[in-house]
Formats: C-alpha cells, sequence, structure tokens
C-alpha cells in the first residue's frame, strides 16, 4: 500500500514536504489559445517519467488545487501538465473576477487542443487524463474528437449533465438564452450564490475538514484563484453539452480505457447522465464511492485512499 497525505497532520505535510517537492521539478509554461488568448499552464517533471498525466480542472476551480494529487503522481514516474482554464484562475477573462465566463463551451476543447499542440514533442509518453467536473465534460467532447491522443483517461465526478433542482432543463435554458440574447450574457445567474467564498463546510461538496481549510486559504491567497458563480452564457453553454457529449456515434466512438467515479451524495451534476455514459463507452468502469459528495479529491482520508490507490493502479497497469 502506498503511503498517502493524511488529515491530522494535512497543512504541515502541504507546506513542509508536498511544496518544496513541486516547486523543485514545476516549470511554469505561458500559452496561447487559438484566438490568442493567454492560457496559464504548469509542467511538472518526474525525476524518470514514464508518461504524463494531463489535468483538466472543474467549473470555478485552478491548476493550484491539485497539488495533492500531482505530488503522488509524480512519485509514481508520472509527469503532470496542468493548466487554468479560459474565464478561470490565470488565463483569459472575458469577465469580472467574480463571474465564470463563456460564449461557447467548445471553447474549452479548443483551449486543451492549444495547450497539447503548443507542447507538442515535449511531453514524456504515453499521455495520460483526469478530469473533474466540468472538466469531464471537457474530456468527453475531447476523447470523442482526438480518440488516439490520450491512452487512459479518469473522470472525477463529471458534469456530463447539470443537476436541476426545482427547474427543468428547458425551462433553465430557455431563461439563459433570453438573458444571453438581452444583453445579460456575463451577469452572474440569479440563482448564484451570493457569499460563495465564505460557504461553511457543512454545506460543501468535501468531507475532510482538512483539505477544505487547504483550498479556502489557498483561493483567498490571491483573487485570482477565488471562486466564481456561473454566467448566463456559461450556464447556456453548460446547459448543451449533454446533447453534444451523446450525440449518436460519439460515446462508441471512445476506444481507450475509462474509469469514471461517481460520488454517492452528488447534488451537483446528474448521476443517471453518468451511468447512461458509462453503459454507451465500449471500454468503461463506472465506480460510485460510497459516502463520497461530489469533491471526490476532498473526502476524507477513509474514502480517498482507497480511491487514489485505484487511481494509481488504474495508469499504472
Amino acid at each position: 500500500m502506498r503511503e498517502f497525505i493524511k488529515e491530522q497532520d494535512f497543512q504541515k505535510q502541504i507546506t513542509d514536504t508536498v511544496m518544496p517537492y513541486l516547486a523543485a521539478r514545476a516549470k511554469k509554461t505561458p500559452l496561447a489559445a487559438r484566438d490568442g488568448a493567454p492560457l496559464y499552464a504548469i509542467r511538472y517533471n518526474a525525476d524518470h517519467p514514464r508518461g504524463t498525466v494531463v489535468i483538466v480542472h472543474g467549473f470555478s476551480e485552478n491548476a493550484d488545487k491539485y497539488r495533492e494529487l500531482i505530488y503522488y503522481l509524480l512519485r509514481e514516474e508520472l509527469s503532470v501538465l496542468v493548466y487554468d482554464q479560459r474565464g478561470h484562475g490565470r488565463s483569459q477573462r472575458d469577465a469580472d473576477t467574480n463571474i465564470i465566463h463563456i460564449d461557447r463551451f467548445t471553447h474549452y476543447v479548443d483551449d486543451l487542443e492549444a495547450v497539447l499542440a503548443g507542447l507538442a514533442g515535449t511531453l514524456p509518453q504515453p499521455l495520460y487524463l483526469f478530469a473533474h467536473s466540468m472538466g469531464g465534460a471537457v474530456a468527453m467532447l475531447f476523447l470523442e474528437k482526438h480518440g488516439d491522443v490520450f491512452q487512459k483517461a479518469i473522470l472525477s465526478a463529471p458534469m456530463i449533465a447539470l443537476k436541476y433542482r426545482g427547474v427543468t432543463r428547458v425551462a433553465a435554458t430557455a431563461l439563459c438564452r433570453f438573458c444571453t440574447l438581452t444583453g445579460r450574457a456575463k451577469h452572474p445567474v440569479f440563482t448564484a450564490k451570493k457569499d460563495y467564498e465564505n460557504e461553511p463546510f457543512e454545506t460543501s461538496s468535501s468531507l475532510s475538514p482538512a483539505r477544505f481549510a487547504y483550498l479556502r486559504a489557498l483561493r483567498r491567497s490571491d483573487p485570482l484563484l477565488r471562486g466564481g458563480s456561473p454566467s448566463y452564457a456559461w450556464s447556456q453553454a453548460a446547459l448543451g453539452v449533454t446533447k453534444s457529449i451523446f450525440k449518436k456515434g460519439s460515446p462508441a466512438s471512445v476506444t481507450v480505457p475509462l474509469l469514471i467515479y461517481a460520488a454517492e451524495h452528488e447534488h451537483l451534476v446528474s448521476p443517471e447522465a453518468q451511468k447512461k455514459l458509462a453503459a454507451a463507452l465500449p471500454h468503461c468502469t463506472l465506480k460510485t464511492v460510497q459516502g463520497s459528495k461530489h469533491e471526490i479529491l476532498f473526502a476524507n482520508d477513509e474514502i480517498l485512499h482507497p480511491v487514489l490507490e485505484e487511481m494509481l493502479d488504474f495508469y499504472n497497469n
């Protein structure tokens, strides 16, 4: 069994062990999207690399969130490439920093293509993929378009479809379309939280107080790393992504092995859509993480450590 960081001294291990280890292997790599938009990326070079894991983060996140995972991957001699997606973190933003905005979801796919093209020939092969939540939708659209780039992929609580609470998809789509067409494309949706950064742990998507506190401190350390509310245009694009992913024949075209983790206590994305996707993929294993909320990588040790063990085995075998 591998050794993982424990919650009881999480901050100390991150500060004293993880951060120096990552700093010695990190290389910031500014890149540009097809339209010239700047994209912030970081490469972490394993000592004796035998492949590279590309991390595609979720909604209202950034590359630095995944430091714990990156540390484990590097110890497995897997280099890592992680970047801030457009509208997030230190990459191109077209709205206020407290709003996550994009005009169309395919921008995310185009940007992943640009990131890989910008580093073509420099990443240790083979390439593996890890994606969380919104990143899972980006990953699926990319895999359906480029089936031979990655050798394996892991999707954590992927946003194959949003979960609708108190409103139908048709009504939500109509509202977002109306607001976008009437000049409010970059405005936050009316259901957005008013105090996103001060959400209490108890109602968060995490199960680890230590990991939750670490992430909150990280986000508060830089205005660009703080979370934001979805714009009406982002919401409209996200509502339409399900249809794009399930376009006739598209899931069946993805022939690489996939491992999908679903959270038992999911409240943000649709478990039914995850099951439907897994059934449509030729080589996919769907595992429900018992007891977990949406932030599977920010669960407590008892839930997270077995998942990490399984993930690393998946990339290794």
